[in-house]
């Protein structure tokens, strides 16, 4: 989506269109996709009222996708003090919680995938099923390979994620430390200046000025 001639508004139509096309895709609502696109603008979260009211729609359709979105870890429920209504967001860090939920996904379908196989291993067959047999523990097994894969491709991007986060904690507790001493140095400077004027006003009169 080329975005360079397009208003921040058209920008957001697409994206919540696109988000609803992409859910219909993988055999979710198309409203969930709505949903998720709009937490996704969303600076505070939203009541279901507010959800319903930005999408136009029903309050009720909001309510049971959104339900839905929750179990499924896609957005989290926020209840408010001294208000009634749940407010939804983003799970946060954004990042961190996509990555854990696919994990979660494919470890669920690769223990499914490889007790099948266990199974498999030590049911009896007929000589008429061996062919059979044989074949679909080979593409089974192949497929967990790959699902293992995937699994180890999560593991070391989250990995690399916490290392970038470490570093960048640690650039910004470096910048705050040298961003400190300047000020020391600023407030020893406004120090001097400040000894110096009180110099100036007490001409001929007796002075320490001490600096540390």
């Amino acid at each position: 989506m080329s975005i360079s001639s397009k208003s921040f508004a058209d920008v957001k139509q697409a994206i919540v269109h696109n988000a609803s096309a992409e859910a219909e895709r993988i055999g979710n609502s198309a409203l969930a996709g709505k949903i998720y696109a709009l937490l996704l603008f969303a600076p505070e979260p939203l009541s279901l009222q507010q959800i319903a009211e930005r999408l136009q729609v029903s309050k009720a359709a909001v309510s049971v996708q959104i339900r839905t979105m929750v179990f499924k870890g896609l957005c989290r429920k926020l209840p408010r003090r001294n208000d009634r209504r749940d407010y939804y967001m983003l799970p946060e860090p954004l990042g961190k919680n996509i990555a854990q939920s696919l994990t979660d996904f494919w470890t669920a379908r690769q223990q499914t995938l490889l007790q099948t196989l266990h199974s498999l291993s030590s049911i009896p067959i007929s000589e008429s099923e061996e062919a059979e047999h044989r074949i679909l523990i080979d593409r089974l097994s192949e497929l967990s390979a790959l699902f293992e894969m995937m699994l180890l491709s999560l593991a070391g991007m989250t990995h690399e994620r916490e290392s970038q986060e470490q570093t960048l904690q640690r650039h910004s507790h470096h910048g705050a430390t040298e961003t400190s001493r300047s000020d020391d140095k600023s407030i020893h400077a406004e120090c001097r200046s400040e000894s110096t004027r009180n110099l100036h006003l007490h001409a001929g009169l007796p002075a320490i000025v001490t600096e540390d």
